[in-house]
């Protein structure tokens, strides 16, 4: 029996922080769809059963459409059964309809599970979960059992408001202990029996969410499991660290950013950040280095995170607004702190000035 994990798709997401409204109607789109990719995706490699641990929408004032459009790809995929657990973001929003389609299947604020072929269980609650829930959790050893949670993973003795107690859940038979909540793929050891995992986002929406997105393929077969992450993003988000420390001229510059994302494919979502010591006569240009990525990337942006390099010894007896600067500071009763910070901003205001 083969089921997908997936979780956190946030479908209905608006997309506007950083991209314009032509570029952001396409990521709307693009993560929309991958739903309906995800589907298609699961009727041929033969999947039975797609799980959603959660925050299934981005919002649960989601459009009408957005609602429409996800119940009629479930309604179209009526060979696959969907089990959809609310999270903190959607609620119960999409469930909000008098007739919903016959293979999806949904929890509750009490403990509810489903029966599968190949004794496959699948039993899952919405909402906080407290002491009395955690003991509350019956499971049959015999089956093999898949819980279905939304939250943060914590082990501890007491479990409060979006938190998992994994300590809490072990040694309760439970085989696979399906996640939602957390945007990257991990799985570990739950215990002896059983494991747990995060399967991520389906598409990853800004920069704190680098790396391939994707959803977890279970394989279960006389009660055996082999688990896969499978990358799925349409684009993904990258950032790729520059240190342009003893570069001086923007073209140096600009050919090592060039050659750190030259295998990097044109449809992701890319930020350059600079690293390193930079001194007054270095051409950063940060805007012509982001021009020049924007027409390599679907989107691109620039993130300077250089310090200023000050030595007070190089201009010591060199007569200029700079060195009668440093060395005006350098004589002064400040501490070396102040004395950094006050040449740094002094040196950023002369380089700007020249600029």
């Amino acid at each position: 029996m083969k089921i997908i994990h997936c979780a956190d798709l946030h479908l209905g997401s608006k997309m506007e922080s950083r991209l314009d409204a032509s570029k952001a109607k396409i990521r709307r789109d693009e993560i929309l769809y991958n739903f309906d990719r995800l589907a298609e995706y699961a009727r041929t490699n033969g999947v039975n059963v797609i799980i959603i641990a959660g925050d299934f929408l981005d919002t649960d004032t989601a459009t009408y459409n957005t609602r429409e459009h996800i119940l009629d790809v479930i309604n179209g995929y009526s060979d696959i059964i969907f089990v959809y657990l609310c999270g903190n973001h959607d609620k119960d929003s999409l469930l909000r309809k008098a007739q919903l389609p016959q293979n999806l299947r949904n929890f509750g604020a009490e403990w509810k599970s489903f029966e599968c072929p190949e004794d496959v269980v699948i039993t899952g609650k919405e909402g906080k979960l407290d002491n009395s829930d955690y003991q509350g959790l019956k499971l049959n050893p015999d089956k093999f059992n898949i819980v279905v949670l939304h939250g943060q993973e914590f082990v501890g003795q007491k479990a409060d408001g979006e938190l998992i107690n994994l300590k809490a859940l072990q040694n309760k038979y439970i085989d696979y202990l399906a996640l939602g909540h957390i945007h990257s793929y991990k799985q570990e050891k739950l215990d002896n029996r059983g494991v747990y995992a995060y399967s991520g986002c389906l598409e990853g929406r800004g920069f704190d969410e680098c790396g391939p997105k994707g959803f977890v393929l279970l394989d279960i077969h006389d009660k055996k499991l082999h688990s896969t992450f499978v990358p799925f993003m349409k684009r993904e988000y990258i950032e790729i660290k520059v240190d342009i420390t003893g570069l001086y001229s923007f073209y140096d510059i600009s050919q090592k950013c060039n050659a750190s994302v030259a295998n990097i494919g044109a449809n992701n979502i890319v930020r350059l950040i600079l690293t390193g010591e930079y001194t007054l006569d270095t051409d950063k240009n940060t805007s012509m280095l982001q021009h020049q990525l924007e027409n390599k990337f679907f989107y691109a942006d620039v993130k300077d995170e250089t310090s200023l390099y000050i030595s007070p010894e190089t201009y010591k007896n060199e007569v200029s607004l700079v060195g009668e600067f440093l060395r005006q500071v350098e004589d002064s009763n400040l501490s070396d702190q102040e004395k950094q910070d006050i040449m740094t901003a002094g040196l950023k205001i002369i380089k700007e000035a020249r600029e």
